[in-house]
């Protein structure tokens, strides 16, 4: 498969669980969700898929392959996606932490959470929409056919690299997108 139909794909799947996020964000807020538990299904998603899985074929492959043919990597739109994958990182990292307690998620954690929950999806939503309208569309103009064979090639490695694990989590995405609206 061509790697921006890859990561395109791998966007929608995270657009449907970052809508869940959301929802059991507003569940959070309305005082209906206590499960830690649930919190760290998402924070495992966010973590091992949107990150690991996703990003790091982003980082380590695409952005790399077009900082090699020009497009700097500290500035522009590379550097703005990077910075963004940070940010997010500290979203989770937060979210996990909230959800490492013990017992029940307090109503301090609860809206902590919910907040958290609700600037996530919004930063990665609009993170996402960003990466299909300006650094992939730009990678098939800057990128040379020659290029995309050896990008391609590293995909599959990456992903046969990470195949066990990226299959375990995709599940667990799936059963978190499908929750009905809370």
């Amino acid at each position: 498969m061509d790697p921006i139909d890859t990561l395109m794909e791998e966007h929608r799947r995270i657009e449907e669980v970052l809508a869940a996020l959301a929802r059991y964000g507003r569940a959070l807020a309305a005082g209906e969700a206590h499960d830690r538990e649930e919190l760290l299904r998402y924070v495992e998603f966010f973590r091992d898929f949107a990150d690991t899985a996703h990003h790091g074929k982003e980082e380590r492959i695409l952005f790399t392959a077009l900082a090699e043919h020009g497009l700097p990597a500290g500035a522009g739109p590379i550097a703005v996606m990077l910075s963004e994958h940070e940010e997010g990182r500290s979203h989770v990292r937060r979210l996990a932490e909230i959800g490492g307690g013990t017992g029940p998620l307090r109503p301090e954690e609860r809206a902590r959470a919910a907040s958290l929950a609700g600037s996530f999806a919004a930063l990665l939503g609009a993170h996402i929409r960003k990466e299909d309208e300006v650094p992939y569309p730009m990678s098939r103009q800057v990128l040379p056919p020659d290029a995309w064979p050896r990008i391609r090639a590293r995909f599959e490695t990456y992903e046969s690299e990470n195949a066990a694990r990226h299959a375990e989590i995709r599940k667990p995405g799936a059963e978190l997108a499908a929750r009905p609206p809370a």
